[in-house]
């Protein structure tokens, strides 16, 4: 493993980081060490240390408003 590697499993194991996500880390960690950090690096990363959080698949909501009739126009008149 090398430094950069180790600077991500160090940012993302300090408890203020420990919800924050592969883009998060990998700005924080980009910042330490003065280089850049790729994104897909930094989740490669934390997935083989089990450090991503679970994903949920269940009770997401539906975004406000998908599921219904169009609305009466700002005429007052439904189309």
């Amino acid at each position: 493993m090398d430094e950069l590697d180790r600077t991500i499993v160090r940012v993302a194991r300090e408890d203020e980081h420990a919800t924050d996500g592969t883009r998060m880390i990998a700005a924080i960690a980009s910042a330490r060490i003065g280089r850049p950090i790729n994104r897909k690096r930094a989740q490669r990363v934390m997935r083989e240390h089990r450090l991503l959080q679970p994903v949920r698949t269940e009770g997401r909501r539906k975004r406000p408003g998908s599921s219904r009739s169009p609305g009466p126009t700002s005429s007052g008149t439904s189309t």
